[in-house]
């Protein structure tokens, strides 16, 4: 029980204001982890643990979760496609969502100096 308050402390009613020269913002309330906390990246891992667990290495298919990350690999892109989706419906069941203007599609001869 304990445990569980103070995750849900780490969590719940923290409020900031962002501060900009000598002028600061009115005051806000931050919803989830915090950003910078060591914590972060952990509950970040337990809360996501579902997604990682969508990995087939066999099949060259890599969920890699990293600090509030998430890196989806696969060898093909209808495979990634699929594991796309299924990652949108978790991430959606954890009402959390994919942000776009962060995301990025690539193909390995991008990434791979050898190929290129």
């Amino acid at each position: 029980m304990q445990l569980l308050d103070i995750v849900t402390g780490l969590c719940s009613q923290c409020h900031l204001c962002i501060k900009w020269h000598n002028v600061f913002s009115f005051t806000f309330e931050l919803f989830g982890v915090r950003q910078g906390s060591v914590q972060s990246p952990t509950l970040f891992a337990i809360y996501t643990d579902d997604i990682a667990a969508l990995a087939i290495p066999l099949q060259g298919i890599f969920v890699i979760l990293c600090a509030d990350d998430i890196m989806l690999i696969a060898p093909l892109i209808l495979e990634l496609q699929k594991l796309l989706h299924v990652c949108e419906k978790e991430l959606d069941y954890l009402d959390m969502k994919i942000n776009l203007k962060k995301s990025c599609c690539g193909a390995a001869s991008e990434f791979d100096p050898a190929v290129m």
